[in-house]
């Protein structure tokens, strides 16, 4: 396994770690998207920087996290796989028709809702590029075609891919709100 890490630095105090042609400069032109190995002998440095930076309300990095890049060999060899989903889906279930039990949800959030019909989104709003996406509402999981048939050939188990239906929109107008220009989303229940 190969462990990078990725920092997002700020392109001001850049070069105070970094060559000048290290990374790739972000659109904004105000931020850096750096990769270096877990093991770099800079990471010290960085970190030192990075806290003195910060005593004056400054930073080096703004964001940062782990990318592991493994072998053929080492994903064959594995147990378990965890996946992150970095695709998202712009529509959510339960403007789309998925119904939800909200017994189980937390009362202060609404987090934590059963689902308890089949899923329902926009299937415009999934993403072409993506294999695994999470919809906006970071609830419904959703994978490609593409990955449903490489786990049915392969005979993975322990995962359920629920097939996605056609979402219908839910927004509705009584007569009484259109009148008053207000537009009113029914609540999951």
């Amino acid at each position: 396994m190969e462990e990078l890490i990725e920092l997002r630095v700020s392109e001001k105090n850049a070069s105070k770690v970094f060559r000048d042609n290290e990374g790739q400069l972000m659109r904004s032109g105000i931020t850096r998207r750096i990769l270096i190995r877990s093991d770099d002998p800079r990471i010290p440095q960085i970190v030192k920087l990075q806290e003195e930076l910060g005593t004056r309300h400054d930073d080096l990095f703004g964001g940062a996290g782990f990318i592991r890049k493994y072998s053929a060999a080492e994903l064959n060899a594995a147990e378990i796989l965890n996946m992150g989903l970095t695709g998202l889906c712009e529509s959510a279930g339960q403007d789309c028709g998925t119904i939800y039990d909200d017994e189980s949800a937390c009362v202060v959030c609404g987090g934590g809702a059963r689902q308890v019909s089949e899923l329902f989104l926009k299937l415009k709003s999934l993403p072409k590029s993506k294999d695994c996406a999470v919809s906006i509402s970071l609830v419904e999981q959703v994978v490609s075609q593409r990955f449903f048939d490489l786990v049915q050939e392969n005979e993975v188990t322990g995962v359920t891919l629920p097939e996605v239906r056609p979402g219908i929109t839910l927004r509705t107008r009584s007569s009484k709100e259109s009148e008053g220009g207000k537009e009113v989303v029914p609540s999951r229940s």
